[in-house]
């Protein structure tokens, strides 16, 4: 619940806006008075920083300590969580590449077989003087029905995995050369606006960067005289 001296601060804030919006800067003397408006601004500013900060900073401090708290005590669990989840996936990762290898082997050695069954039955009715025949079983296609092998991994109540694809980028200069060539890439060569804002700065209206501009702007500021 609010005092009533911040209620009173709450009543003043609120008429600032309608003065603001109030003011015509037309002259030196409207100019003036939205200057003071200004500083009054700056005014009620610390005078709200002063009511709040101190409940923000013990309210940040407390939450600060809750967070460490939880954290210390949950740092085991990760810790040990850390340890299980990439066994589990390197074991069912590894698991996974052997069934599949195996289904490969398995699969060819259908193909071989059924290549072998095709060859002797060409070769019998080839024998049996039908030679049209033989070449017609000799060139059909190889029909292998599709091995596939169940997986051995035993599926454990309450545990999934799921795959996380990720990108990075290795040559950028070879990325910059297919953006220049293809327009949907543009978008992967994101600006450093950071570095362009510290050469704006520095540069000022030497700033002639291809593809970048600098930006004059005038802040105004205020302060409690």
């Amino acid at each position: 619940m609010m005092s009533e001296d911040t209620k009173q601060l709450e009543t003043q804030v609120m008429t600032v806006p309608e003065k603001a919006r109030a003011i015509k800067i037309i002259s030196n003397e409207t100019y003036q008075k939205a200057g003071e408006i200004l500083v009054e601004i700056k005014g009620l500013r610390k005078a709200v920083n002063k009511s709040f900060d101190p409940i923000i900073s013990k309210a940040f401090a407390a939450h600060r300590e809750a967070v460490a708290q939880k954290r210390k005590v949950e740092a085991p669990l990760a810790q040990a969580e850390g340890i299980i989840k990439p066994a589990m996936a390197a074991w069912d990762t590894d698991q996974e590449r052997i069934r599949r290898a195996e289904e490969m082997r398995l699969q060819e050695l259908a193909r071989k077989q059924a290549e072998e069954r095709q060859l002797a039955e060409a070769s019998a009715l080839e024998a049996q003087g039908d030679k049209k025949a033989a070449d017609e079983v000799i060139t059909a296609p190889v029909d292998v029905a599709p091995v596939v092998l169940q997986k051995t991994v035993p599926k454990v109540q309450g545990v999934s995995f799921r795959e996380v694809w990720r990108g990075e980028c290795i040559d950028k200069m070879a990325l910059i050369k297919a953006a220049a060539t293809d327009q949907k890439l543009s978008a992967l060569l994101e600006p450093n606006n950071v570095a362009i804002n510290q050469l704006a700065r520095s540069l000022r209206e030497s700033f002639l960067i291809p593809g970048c501009r600098s930006i004059k702007e005038k802040i105004v500021s205020g302060r409690i005289c």
